[in-house]
């Protein structure tokens, strides 16, 4: 989802296509419900791992850890290769923003005071995890407590998705939907695939898994073509409908009878490289125009794609493993 979100938009960059094609507005379905779609894994991985687990000192501590360590260090190396080179990334740097992206607090008091670009997301997904020890103890014994504050967000995010939205300056309408409450259903959906999945043996078999994947992508291709203004699939009715997709192709994930093999490989790098493939894509689109590299084109477009990847990898090997390890090494008793 991470790669959906960097094609989406590097082509969006380099020009590649014509608005309202049918290649554009599928890129824009995928590039912005890729990062939906990311809520609703983060809240089924983390219901499937902690759903069940009693949050005491110790364990509060190794959490909060871990995932400091997770979010922080390339989240910092990104915000300090911004200010800098001077990378217009949120708002202007001044003391108070420093000092939020420092403590990744930002998300609690909105998430677009991220100096990353794309890193509203990190706000909100730093507020789940903050939030996520509290969910735990109410939903542990009662589930159905789960179900009811999934409904609860739900209609929380309804006047963002059907009314402040998109009835806002189209100036300020990205800044409005990136709010917390706009986004903080997906995570209990996502937590709510983990405890159907705990609660049945089922799992998909690699034809059916494919045919489902196959008739959910035709779905997504054919609904809501041809829109020029790419909020009129962020907001409205249009919203729910691929908020629902996103969570049908998660749960289809979800309930797949996973098999390690050789071919499964490239899919797992790729998971490994998706945080540095989300945050150092504008840094290596930066980086072309720098050196002077035309903006516009497929060459834009493919070298844009190369070096993010390559960053994501160096990224992953020299400072997301060692973060990783470290956190795992702290929290051990």
């Amino acid at each position: 989802m991470a790669l959906a979100v960097v094609v989406y938009h590097t082509s969006l960059w380099a020009d590649l296509f014509a608005p309202a094609t049918s290649t554009t507005t599928l890129l824009a379905k995928l590039g912005i419900y890729g990062v939906q779609g990311f809520f609703v894994i983060s809240g089924f991985c983390f219901f499937h791992l902690y759903g069940e687990t009693v949050f005491d000192a110790s364990v509060l501590k190794a959490f909060f850890l871990k995932r400091w360590l997770r979010l922080a260090p390339l989240f910092f190396v990104v915000v300090g290769l911004n200010l800098l080179f001077q990378q217009k990334a949120g708002p202007d740097p001044n003391l108070r923003m420093i000092a939020e992206n420092l403590t990744l607090s930002f998300g609690f008091f909105h998430p677009n005071h991220a100096l990353v670009v794309g890193g509203w997301s990190i706000g909100v997904e730093a507020v789940f995890y903050a939030a996520l020890p509290s969910l735990i103890l109410f939903t542990r014994a009662h589930k159905g407590l789960l179900y009811l504050f999934a409904a609860l967000l739900l209609w929380a995010s309804t006047p963002w998705s059907l009314h402040w939205v998109t009835e806002a300056e189209p100036w300020n309408r990205f800044h409005a939907y990136v709010q917390v409450s706009n986004h903080a259903f997906l995570f209990l959906l996502g937590g709510i695939l983990a405890h159907l999945r705990s609660r049945t043996a089922f799992r998909l078999r690699p034809l059916p898994f494919a045919i489902l994947l196959a008739a959910l992508g035709a779905i997504t291709f054919s609904i809501h073509r041809g829109f020029y203004n790419h909020f009129d699939i962020m907001a409205g009715p249009a919203r729910y409908e691929f908020s629902a997709l996103c969570v049908a192709v998660v749960g289809c994930f979800a309930f797949l009878d996973i098999r390690k093999s050789r071919s499964s490989h490239p899919f797992v790098v790729l998971g490994d490289w998706s945080y540095g493939t989300y945050l150092l894509h504008p840094l290596a689109h930066a980086l072309l125009l720098w050196l002077g590299v035309n903006k516009q084109g497929w060459l834009a477009f493919s070298l844009g794609l190369l070096l993010t990847l390559v960053f994501a990898a160096l990224s992953h090997r020299l400072i997301e493993k060692p973060a990783m390890a470290l956190a795992r090494g702290s929290a051990r008793p």
